[in-house]
């Protein structure tokens, strides 16, 4: 049995070291690593390169800089024949020794499922643990949209995709653990979607059967100044995540109704930073907010035209808005969201 970790890399020299020893570490040794560089032009070539020489499970394949979903399915064609499983490391994050035997156990424990996920905490650009860090529970703590509300997954249930569509619970990529065949079948990362193609992949992993949960901290999530302000440059990915979700032609009633009112509920959510902002007197953030709101719900208002008018299932569109006024329509803003990292 071989797991293959495909890690893109680009301009990832301060970082890729520990990430690197992180995996070397695994108390499951039965692994490959495929280093893809994204066109990186600081030493991070030479730091992978050096590592490659001194460990033969890693290879290293050189790319020109077209983006981190073209470079994770660059890493999946090159991953061996033999490979049962593929998890998608980011260079700036670190596994914890037991990370792979771990979630390689959930997977055995659930034949059923096509993927499954462990808990993360954050850490600084030292890997320090932030002080007051909630990451891990935030994870663990799973709702899923039904019928317009938000529901408490139980904790032995796998994390679905109309739970992925109230929060990406697979905050990094390297959080989860695939079937290979499973994504051989998705057809891998979509660019298009790039920088939330790892919420993409999440959510039609989900319609697969969705994550076996693993209740353990197995990955530490380095947060920094450039992973921060990647993470808010999200906004029009994320929207093309959503209206996909959407429109989907296999979606199920439920999975349409999630979907749509999970855009509904991030409009909302929108107009609540919205009115924050003006509250503070913060002119250009409100205006930002206030047209990223209004696109939302322009979109969403469109989706539901459309299932009304016979383009996607009636009954979907019946379940898809979240009634005006009620307690569980205030509850929608919660519903975001798109990679993290």
């Amino acid at each position: 049995m071989v797991v293959s970790v495909v890690t893109p890399t680009y301009n990832s020299a301060a970082f890729l070291p520990w990430t690197l020893e992180s995996v070397r570490r695994q108390t499951f040794s039965d692994w490959e690593m495929i280093l893809v560089d994204d066109g990186s032009t600081d030493d991070t070539v030479k730091i992978a390169e050096e590592a490659a020489r001194s460990d033969r499970r890693i290879r290293v394949v050189r790319a020109a800089h077209e983006g981190v979903a073209r470079a994770r399915n660059r890493g999946l064609a090159e991953i061996s024949p033999e490979a049962e499983f593929v998890t998608f490391l980011d260079s700036d994050d670190t596994y914890e020794p037991e990370a792979l035997t771990t979630l390689l156990e959930a997977l055995r424990r659930h034949p059923e499922l096509p993927a499954a996920h462990g808990l993360a905490r954050a850490v600084d650009v030292h890997g320090k643990q932030f002080e007051g860090d909630t990451q891990a529970q935030t994870i663990r703590d799973r709702f899923r949209l039904q019928r317009g509300k938000l529901v408490p997954l139980p904790a032995s249930a796998p994390t679905s995709f109309e739970a992925l569509l109230v929060h990406n619970h697979v905050v990094t990529p390297g959080l989860s653990l695939i079937r290979t065949r499973v994504l051989a079948a998705l057809g891998g990362f979509d660019p298009a979607t790039d920088p939330a193609d790892d919420w993409d992949m999440n959510l039609r992993i989900g319609r697969q059967g969705g994550y076996a949960l693993v209740d353990r901290v197995i990955l530490n999530w380095r947060r920094h100044p450039s992973s921060i302000s990647h993470a808010r440059k999200i906004f029009w990915p994320w929207l093309e995540v959503l209206k996909r979700a959407i429109r989907f032609p296999g979606n199920t009633g439920a999975q349409r109704a999630a979907a749509t009112a999970a855009l509904l509920g991030f409009s909302r959510k929108l107009y609540n930073d919205a009115f924050a902002e003006l509250t503070a007197r913060r002119l250009v953030g409100w205006a930002s907010a206030m047209f990223k709101a209004s696109v939302c719900r322009w979109h969403y208002l469109r989706a539901r035209a459309r299932q009304l008018l016979g383009g996607g299932d009636p009954r979907a569109a019946r379940l898809g808005g979240v009634r005006e006024g009620t307690a569980d329509a205030e509850e929608a803003p919660r519903a975001r969201g798109g990679s993290s990292r």
